[in-house]
C-alpha cells in the first residue's frame, strides 16, 4: 500500500500515490461494510435464527395485539404479505423482512394515534384526515415532533428495504407454491377476520394495534353505500316539517348556563369492586340530591363524540361506522342544536376547550354549530394539553367576569376539561393528595380516582366563585366516556359486558345540575337513564328558556322513551323527528364521502 507525504499536501505540491491511497481507504470502508455485513449474514443463516426471530416477533405480536382471537388474522396478514413478497422478488429473507415490517409500521401507527385519540388507526383516516389541507397543517403543527420522528422511521425502513433486497441473491423462484400460498393466505383473511371486527369498539380498547389498520379496509364496502342514518331517513313517509321559529321571546333576567364537560367522570359507585372515599359520591349528584345517570356513545376516548351529542341533540350512534368522524361529517350540516338556540334567544356563546381549534375538526363543527368565541388551547396559553381542572375553571372564570364587566348579555360558557384523562401510569400533579387515598385498588385505578377526586374539587371551587358573583347561574356538568379501565373491573366482578350493547353500563355516567343564585323552572326529569341528546332540552327548560318546535318534539320523545334516543322502544318515532329536522332544513343527510360533496363541504 502506498503513502504520501502530508507536508507536501499542506503545501500544495503533488502528492504521487493520493488518487491510489484514496482508491485503497474507499476499498477499505467497502471491505468493511461486507466483512460486517457478511458477519449479520452469518448470523441470520445459522440454525437459530430463524426460530429466535419467529419467537420475538411473536411476542411483539402478542403484546401489542393482547387478543389471542385477533392472532389468525394477523398470522393470515403476514403470510399474504410475505408470500406476495417473495412472488415479485424472489427473495425469501426480504419477503419474511418485508412482512415484518409492514406489521410493525401499523403498530407504530396505531399506538401513536391511539395515544393522543384513543383509537387505533383506520383506513377512513387517510380520508377524513390526511386528504384534508387544513387537518394536514394542524398535525404538522400539533405533532411536529412525531411527525418528523414518523418520517425518519420511514425513511430508514425504506433505506433498509433497499439494502436487504441489494444484498440478498434472488432464489430460484418456485412461482406455483408462491402464488398458493398467496391465494392460500388470501383466501383465509375474511374467515380470520375477527368477530367484532366492524364495530368501533375493536379499535378503542387499547389493544389490537397491529390488526387495527388491516382490520379495518374490510369497511371500505361501506363507502358504496348510502350512511346509516340516510338508509333510516329514506324509510320515512308522509313526514310534516316543523312550523318556522322566526325568534325566542328573551326571558327576563335569563340566567347565565355554565355547561362543564367532565372528562371520563364516572361516579366511581357505578362501578362493582372499587373503592373510594366516600365524599367523593356527593359530587356527582345534583341539587335534589340524586345522582342522575347518562348514556354517552362511546367508551374509553372520543370525547369528540360526547359533546358532538350534547351540542347538537343528535345521536351519533345513529351514524353508525361515521360515528368517530362526526366532526367532519356534521360541519355545516347541521343547522340546529344547543347554541344556536341559546344564540336566538340573545346569549352570548362561548366555548373554552384544551385542544387546538383544529384537533379532529372540532373547532370548526362547534363554531358552525352556533359557538361564538372559541377559546382553544393556544389562546388560553396553555402550557400542555393535560393541565388540572382548576387552570381551564380559572380560565373560565376570567372569561365569565369581563364579559359581565361589559355586557348584560346572558352568557352560555361551554368549559372542557382534561384532569382525568388517561393515562394513568404516573402520579398527575404529584403536590397534590386525594381526600382517602391510597384507595386499595390496583395503582392506575387509584390513580384514576385522584384525578376524579381533583376534578370535583376544582369543579366545586369554581362554582362557589360564580355563586359570589350573585348573579342567576344555571351550572351543569356531565361525564364524559368512561376510562378503559372500568371494562376490567366489571370483568373482574363477573359482570363482563359487551361494547355493542348501548344500555351496557360501560356507556352509562351522570349529569348533574346546580342552579345559583336562581329558582329551576323545570324539575329533573324522572327518567332512568338520559341519552345526551335530550341534555339540550333539559338545560333550556331549567332555566325557563322558550323551546322552539324542535326541542318541543325532543321533549315528548324523552318521555315516550323514558330518556332513550338511539335505543328507543318506538324507534319510528325517533326517525320521524329526524326526517321532520331534514326536511324543516336543519339537517343534511351526511352522506359517505363519494356519494355527496362531503370534501367540499367540511373544507369550508
Amino acid at each position: 500500500m502506498q503513502h504520501f507525504d502530508r507536508t507536501k499536501i499542506a503545501r500544495g505540491e503533488p502528492a504521487a500515490g493520493l488518487s491510489e491511497t484514496l482508491h485503497t481507504l474507499s476499498g477499505r470502508k467497502t471491505w468493511r461494510l461486507n466483512s460486517a455485513w457478511l458477519r449479520i449474514e452469518s448470523l441470520l443463516a445459522s440454525r437459530f435464527a430463524l426460530p429466535v426471530a419467529v419467537v420475538v416477533f411473536a411476542v411483539f405480536v402478542l403484546a401489542s395485539e393482547r387478543d389471542i382471537g385477533s392472532l389468525p388474522f394477523v398470522l393470515a396478514c403476514g403470510t399474504l404479505f410475505a408470500s406476495l413478497t417473495f412472488m415479485i422478488t424472489p427473495r425469501p429473507r426480504f419477503a419474511l423482512f418485508m412482512a415484518a415490517s409492514l406489521l410493525t409500521l401499523s403498530t407504530a401507527a396505531s399506538m401513536a394515534k391511539f395515544k393522543f385519540l384513543a383509537i387505533n388507526a383506520h383506513v377512513f383516516d387517510l380520508w377524513f384526515y390526511l386528504s384534508k389541507p387544513d387537518t394536514l397543517v394542524f398535525l404538522a403543527t400539533e405533532f411536529a415532533p412525531i411527525v418528523i420522528a414518523g418520517g425518519v422511521a420511514l425513511a430508514a425502513f425504506m433505506a433498509m428495504c433497499w439494502f436487504v433486497w441489494r444484498r440478498e441473491t434472488p432464489v430460484r423462484a418456485r412461482p406455483v407454491l408462491a402464488g398458493i400460498a398467496v391465494m392460500g393466505s388470501a383466501f383465509a383473511l375474511p374467515f380470520a377476520l375477527p368477530w367484532e371486527a366492524g364495530d368501533f369498539a375493536y379499535h378503542i380498547r387499547k389493544n389490537h394495534f397491529t390488526s387495527s389498520l388491516f382490520v379495518s379496509f374490510s369497511d371500505i364496502a361501506r363507502l358504496t353505500r348510502p350512511s346509516p342514518i340516510v338508509e333510516r331517513l329514506s324509510r320515512q313517509t308522509s313526514v310534516v316539517p316543523f312550523p318556522f321559529e322566526s325568534a325566542c321571546a328573551r326571558t327576563v333576567n335569563a340566567p347565565d348556563i355554565i355547561l362543564t364537560l367532565s372528562e371520563s367522570g364516572v361516579p366511581p359507585a357505578q362501578i362493582p369492586g372499587w373503592k373510594f372515599d366516600s365524599s367523593l359520591q356527593n359530587y356527582f349528584k345534583s341539587y335534589d340530591g340524586e345522582v342522575h345517570r347518562a348514556r354517552v356513545e362511546t367508551h374509553g376516548g372520543g370525547t369528540w363524540i360526547t359533546h358532538t351529542t350534547v351540542t347538537s341533540g343528535l345521536s351519533m350512534a345513529d351514524f353508525g361506522w361515521m360515528r368517530p368522524y362526526a366532526t367532519m361529517l356534521l360541519r355545516e350540516r347541521l343547522h340546529h342544536g344547543l347554541p344556536a338556540a341559546l344564540a336566538k334567544c340573545g346569549y352570548k356563546t362561548a366555548i373554552i376547550s384544551p385542544q387546538s381549534y383544529g384537533f379532529v375538526n372540532e373547532g370548526p363543527m362547534l363554531t358552525s354549530l352556533g359557538f361564538q368565541d372559541y377559546i382553544d388551547r393556544e389562546k388560553l396559553n396553555a402550557p400542555t394539553k393535560h393541565e388540572a381542572d382548576s387552570f381551564y375553571f380559572d380560565k373560565a372564570f376570567e372569561y365569565y367576569t369581563a364579559h359581565k364587566a361589559k355586557s348584560d348579555q346572558p352568557l352560555f360558557l361551554f368549559v372542557i376539561t382534561m384532569a382525568a384523562h388517561s393515562p394513568y401510569d404516573f402520579r398527575f400533579k404529584p403536590e397534590r393528595v386525594a381526600r382517602g387515598e391510597p384507595f386499595g385498588n390496583d395503582a392506575q385505578t387509584d390513580e384514576y380516582l385522584r384525578r376524579l377526586t381533583f376534578a370535583q374539587e376544582d369543579y366545586s371551587a369554581f362554582l362557589a366563585k360564580i355563586r359570589d358573583t350573585k348573579r342567576p347561574t344555571l351550572a351543569a356538568q356531565f361525564g364524559d366516556h368512561h376510562p378503559l379501565i372500568t371494562r376490567a373491573a366489571f370483568d373482574v366482578a363477573g359482570k363482563p359486558q359487551s361494547m355493542t350493547d348501548w344500555r351496557s353500563p360501560l356507556f352509562e355516567t351522570f349529569y348533574a345540575l346546580t342552579p345559583l343564585n336562581f329558582t329551576p323552572a323545570a324539575p329533573i326529569p324522572k327518567v332512568d337513564v338520559l341519552d345526551f341528546a335530550y341534555l339540550g332540552g333539559v338545560l333550556l327548560d331549567a332555566a325557563g328558556l322558550p323551546l322552539d318546535p324542535v326541542f318541543e318534539d325532543k321533549r315528548a320523545l324523552r318521555a315516550l322513551c323514558d330518556g332513550a334516543f338511539h335505543t328507543c322502544a318506538d324507534r319510528a318515532a325517533i326517525d320521524r323527528h329526524l326526517s321532520r329536522m331534514k326536511m324543516s332544513g336543519y339537517l343534511s343527510e351526511p352522506d359517505a364521502p363519494q356519494q355527496g360533496n362531503l370534501v367540499a363541504d367540511t373544507q369550508k
